[in-house]
């Protein structure tokens, strides 16, 4: 072998840089550009549901509040109809499971439209920035036009 093409040595780390660092946050997922095909210098942004972080707290919430709501009434039903007890926290954890996916999926159709409805409004807020910015530029144009004008027939 070459000296170029020899392996590098590899040192050991010490015992403490080997220990377990703390792990750092992670990253969002949901805000990652991509370059847009035929578009010059323009990135699209892909907007998940679980980068938003109102969106993240409600779905807990909502899963929260109904596992334990599902928990508490089939608890309760199971008792008035004479279910030993140990049958009814059976049948009131399968409640609060079955609870909890139920409230996450009509959670995540909710806040899914939610953002959608935020993505049209800041679209349409956009849209009359750059309508009204394309009048101003095409008003100022007209005016320049008509200076000129005015100043060659004087």
């Amino acid at each position: 072998m070459s000296e170029d093409t020899k392996p590098e040595a590899v040192e050991e780390a010490p015992a403490e840089a080997k220990a377990k660092k703390p792990k750092e946050p992670k990253k969002a997922k949901g805000k990652k550009t991509k370059p847009e095909a035929g578009a010059a210098g323009r990135t699209t942004l892909a907007i998940s549901i679980s980068a938003h972080p109102r969106a993240q707290r409600s779905i807990r919430r909502i899963r929260a509040r109904t596992a334990i709501v599902a928990f508490v009434i089939v608890l309760i039903l199971s008792h008035r109809s004479g279910v030993p007890n140990q049958e009814a926290v059976l049948r009131a954890l399968l409640a609060g499971l079955a609870g909890n996916l139920a409230g996450w999926a009509c959670a995540m159709g909710v806040w899914r439209q939610l953002i959608m409805g935020e993505l049209r409004i800041v679209e349409d807020v956009r849209r009359d920035r750059r309508r009204a910015r394309a009048e101003a530029a095409a008003a100022a144009a007209a005016a320049r036009a008509e200076r000129s004008a005015s100043a060659s027939a004087s």
